[in-house]
């Protein structure tokens, strides 16, 4: 392993944890990020699958 100073390692685990976390919220057992998106609809009491689909987009991108 190269040595790194303390900013590259931070910005490696950064990059590293961000990315477990996007893989389990899309690509795992079941899709979490749309059950987390749908439960907030659902808490204020509207279902708009355009804005859903809109916040899950932004979210990912955000992550990446």
């Amino acid at each position: 392993m190269k040595k790194c100073n303390e900013k590259e390692l931070y910005d490696d685990m950064l990059d590293y944890t961000l990315s477990e976390i996007k893989d389990m919220l899309i690509y795992g057992s079941n899709n979490v990020l749309s059950d987390i998106v749908e439960s907030y609809q659902k808490h204020g009491g509207f279902q708009d699958n355009e804005l859903m689909n809109k916040v899950e987009k932004e979210i990912m991108r955000r992550l990446r």
